[in-house]
Formats: structure tokens, C-alpha cells, sequence
């Protein structure tokens, strides 16, 4: 499988990448302001090389080194518009065939691979300290024309709601629910 190394400048374009299950770095901002600054020798060249991935870059300069890497992939980053023709370009021209069964399988943070949660006390833990989607970042306002006519029911709702920030029924479920877990940041999703 083609693994790709993304320059600074294409962030999205890496997480597009990883949504699609293909393993895809981004390099670091210390390798960034070392090759904008310096004209030495290129640690993103060396990454290349060391862990076999694609150069991908937005960078005309950066291949006409002697150096770049062979292999390495020009993109224009001047609109959303041509990274999205670029994708399928890119795709075509390394033989990448996408599979269903390999979306989402990377993290869009650090790249690393996604895993299923199986223990209950371990989901527990993932919606507490996660941002994860499965949990409202902001408290559940129940709409007005929702709202219940008996006092105590109302004050039953809000207490469960403003304790866990979600409707009972989605925190009721979790032991049902798919939960996964990055295996390098430990991101939920």
C-alpha cells in the first residue's frame, strides 16, 4: 500500500486521506520551518526516504532539489475545489483502490489506526474524557414546544439532561453502542 508524507500546507488534505483508511503523515512544524528557513539538508526529505512514503507538496522549489525524493506528488492548494479533483487524480496515478471497509480506520489527528472498545468500564471512560461525537459538547437545551407539562417530570428531565449533558436514551445505550479508540492519541470516536 502507498503511504504519503503531506507538507505543512496540506492539513486538510491529510485528514481527507485518513478519513479514506490511507496511511498519511503530516510534516512536523519544526520540519516545516526548517525547510522555509534553511536550505540545508531537508528533514522532510529524510522522513521520505526512512519511513518509504510519497513526498506530497504543494511546492514547485522543493522538487527541483537534487534531493526531493523520487516519486514526489505536486498539488496546487490554491482552492478546495482542486484538492478535491487532485484526490482522485492522486489515487489513480499510485493505483490506490478504496475499500469501504478501510474508511475511518485512521485517526485524523496523529494517523494512527483505529480500534474497536469492547470492555464496558473501558467506553465508560472514552465518553468521559473524550470529545468523541458521540457526546454533546454543549448543554441540552430541551426545546420549547418539547417541553413537558407536569412540574415533575420537567424537573426530572432537567436534572438528567444538565447532570450528563445528552438525552437519557443516548447515555443509557452506551454499553450498545460501537465505541472506538485511536491507538496512538487515544482520541474517541
Amino acid at each position: 500500500p502507498v503511504r504519503y508524507i503531506c507538507d505543512y500546507t496540506l492539513n486538510k488534505f491529510t485528514r481527507w486521506l485518513r478519513i479514506l483508511g490511507i496511511d498519511a503523515t503530516l510534516e512536523t512544524e519544526a520540519e516545516e520551518k526548517e525547510r522555509t528557513t534553511t536550505g540545508g539538508n531537508i528533514a522532510l526529505f529524510e522522513h521520505c526516504k526512512k519511513e518509504r512514503r510519497t513526498l506530497l507538496t504543494t511546492s514547485y522549489k522543493l522538487l527541483l532539489r537534487k534531493d526531493c525524493p523520487p516519486g514526489a506528488y505536486l498539488l496546487d492548494p490554491k482552492s478546495t475545489s482542486s484538492l478535491e479533483q487532485a484526490l482522485p487524480r492522486l489515487l489513480i496515478t499510485h493505483g490506490v483502490k478504496l475499500m469501504p471497509c478501510q474508511f475511518l480506520t485512521r485517526c485524523v489527528v496523529c494517523n494512527g489506526n483505529i480500534v474497536p472498545v469492547l470492555d464496558d468500564n473501558e467506553k465508560r471512560l472514552v465518553f468521559q474524557e473524550s470529545s468523541s461525537p458521540f457526546r454533546l459538547r454543549k448543554p441540552y437545551v430541551q426545546p420549547p414546544d418539547l417541553l413537558v407539562s407536569s412540574p415533575d417530570d420537567d424537573e426530572n428531565c432537567r436534572s438528567v439532561f444538565q447532570e450528563n449533558g445528552a438525552p437519557p436514551d443516548l447515555l443509557d445505550s452506551k454499553e450498545d453502542m460501537e465505541v472506538f479508540r485511536c491507538d496512538g492519541c487515544r482520541q474517541g470516536y
